[in-house]
């Protein structure tokens, strides 16, 4: 449990963090800033719910690890890594909170459903991996805005039977791609 009345501040110096019970707040509004080169892994559910600033190192939710009270998050640098590999939980993320891209990689495995994503400042990698070889995963963006200057990268890999080294032919080959879906955008399918 942590007792913060406004802030919390997550640095740690010496190890990574695992959080196999999730993570209480004494005062769940509180900002959540996640600072250093450690490695923060959530197992288990939170109830935080106000701000989360990744400002260094990975966050990681996995197995009933999630964020889905959450009310916006910035991506200052490091990593917000969302993996349903293991455990499907396509609500890891609250899908109404904003999210702040400012450099670091925002890497989502498994079906999601984000937040409007605006893109402030540095350059930053949304990357959306499938779960397995044949099955599709669709990452949707309820909205995205870049603003001058800002870079975003977006990756969805190819992955199938047969992969394939670069500059072989791909023709007739089973090859799935994961979708990134940004309603009102054009489809370039």
């Amino acid at each position: 449990t942590v007792n913060a009345p406004t802030n919390t501040i997550l640095n740690v110096t010496a190890s990574d963090l695992v959080l196999e019970n999730g993570l209480t707040f004494g005062t769940p509004s509180s900002t959540l800033d996640k600072r250093g080169g450690f490695t923060a892994i959530l197992r288990a559910p939170t109830n935080h719910a106000g701000r989360l600033i990744i400002q260094g190192g990975l966050i990681h939710l996995q197995d009933n690890g999630t964020l889905a009270g959450t009310t916006a998050i910035d991506l200052r640098g490091g990593e917000l890594r969302v993996d349903n590999s293991a455990v499907t939980n396509t609500n890891r993320l609250n899908d109404a909170a904003p999210i702040s891209l400012g450099g670091g990689v925002l890497r989502i495995t498994g079906n999601e459903t984000l937040g409007v994503v605006t893109a402030v400042s540095g350059t930053t990698q949304v990357i959306n991996n499938p779960i397995n070889e044949t099955v599709p995963n669709p990452l949707t963006l309820t909205g995205f805005t870049r603003q001058t200057g800002a870079v975003v990268q977006f990756q969805s890999p190819d992955v199938g039977a047969g992969a394939l080294a670069v500059g072989q032919n791909t023709n007739a080959q089973t090859r799935v791609g994961s979708r990134i879906f940004i309603p009102g955008q054009a489809n370039t399918t």
